[in-house]
């Protein structure tokens, strides 16, 4: 059964959803979001849930801390790039595939995809951060390079001692909704 062998701190879609620092019903919604690409780089910060697919077909400059969420497959045709080495980026494909094709020579993050992730193309693809699935159909994988790098996969080393690192404060984002003016809850 796939629901057991799911990573330890692995969400559900719902739990993404609900956890969402950024939330976008639709990739065209993420793409026009300006305020999240300053300068041409996204800021990663914090969860970021799209409710669909995402295609990345330029190249993605990445900076921050944070992790983006598609509710079903991510696509990258161009090569995705940390800016800096205090980045910490993650691409999961929560219910759908990873595919790299076209001008994609490297992935800069820790990629995480349910189905079996799918490379077309006949050249070498790097992943320099960590690569998760949930299903592994080899076929499917020609030309892979995996390297793992800790630092860019993890805030802190505290991180894997779960009865320590789960207080590291550089583990958690806090944000408020513009909407939100009251700490209270009041009946109607």
């Amino acid at each position: 059964d796939s629901q057991n062998c799911k990573p330890a701190n692995l969400y559900s879609l719902l739990q993404y959803a609900k956890k969402a620092t950024h939330f976008y019903k639709s990739e065209a919604d993420f793409w026009a979001d300006s305020d999240r690409f300053p300068g041409g780089i996204y800021d990663c910060t914090g969860v970021t849930y799209i409710k669909g697919s995402l295609n990345i077909g330029s190249e993605f400059k990445v900076k921050g801390k944070g992790i983006l969420v598609a509710k079903d497959n991510i696509v990258i045709s161009n090569n995705v790039r940390r800016t800096d080495t205090d980045t910490v980026f993650s691409l999961i494909a929560r219910a759908g595939h990873m595919e790299m094709k076209g001008s994609c020579d490297f992935v800069e993050a820790s990629c995480y995809s349910n189905s079996s992730p799918i490379f077309n193309k006949t050249t070498k693809i790097e992943i320099n951060g960590n690569l998760v699935v949930n299903e592994f159909k080899r076929d499917t994988v020609d030309y892979l390079e995996l390297n793992y790098n800790s630092a860019a996969c993890r805030v802190s080393p505290l991180s894997v001692m779960r009865d320590v690192g789960k207080f590291d404060p550089k583990r958690y984002i806090v944000s408020v909704a513009d909407n939100w003016s009251s700490y209270k809850f009041a009946k109607k």
